[in-house]
């Protein structure tokens, strides 16, 4: 089932809830545009991945640059390493077991800039350009992990989110919004976990990740 986004518009007034309102001041965000979108409309993850409906496509210029509020689900896939085994004294392959987060009440920003050469001719003002291809999306994940029970530290929530940022493989992403760009895969590049005073329940997180399209290898005979 897919993961459905949200998005709270400022006109009409709404009263944010709790956690929204915490992300928003937390962070100093403002909705000022209302932006209606439409979840669900077309699939998380299609058979194949390029192919984005026209429909999501023609929506992306709409959302690009403003933050939206959304849920996003992180999750990678078991995956092998090496550890060092103090019995027989050898590095050893050792499993890691597939992991999942929801993360509700996300401010998401995605950006895209294009790869372009750019060479100086003598005699000619400017420079010429050439096209070469879309870079990566770069897509930024701000929010918080809350206690919603007391007002105990969210440890559980904390070391659950720490195991996928670390995890030396790229994540899948489950999100209507990115999935307008096409964007089912990411690699993390950093994180920050800050801390806002007065609230011991709640850890805040911002991440910043790469879009990612995973390469098959065919092997040849």
């Amino acid at each position: 089932m897919a993961i459905t986004d949200i998005l709270i518009p400022t006109n009409p007034p709404r009263t944010p809830a709790p956690q929204l309102d915490l992300v928003l001041g937390a962070f100093g965000q403002q909705l000022r545009t209302v932006l209606f979108f439409n979840a669900g409309t077309y699939p998380s993850q299609p058979s194949d991945k390029r192919d984005v409906p026209q429909t999501s496509r023609d929506n992306v210029e709409l959302y690009a640059g403003k933050p939206v509020v959304a849920k996003i689900q992180l999750e990678y896939e078991p995956y092998d390493v090496e550890q060092f085994n103090e019995v027989s004294g050898k590095y050893e392959k050792a499993k890691v077991n597939r992991a999942m987060i929801t993360l509700d009440t996300v401010l998401v920003d995605v950006s895209l800039t294009k790869n372009i050469v750019t060479t100086a001719l003598s005699g000619r003002n400017g420079r010429v350009k050439e096209y070469i291809a879309d870079d990566d999306y770069k897509v930024s994940l701000r929010g918080a992990l809350v206690n919603a029970a007391g007002t105990a530290y969210p440890t559980a929530q904390v070391k659950q989110l720490m195991k996928i940022l670390k995890a030396p493989v790229t994540l899948t992403v489950t999100s209507d919004y990115l999935a307008q760009y096409g964007i089912y895969s990411l690699v993390v590049t950093d994180y920050n976990l800050p801390q806002r005073e007065g609230y011991t329940n709640t850890q805040l997180f911002d991440i910043n990740c790469l879009s990612d399209n995973p390469v098959e290898l065919v092997k040849l005979n």
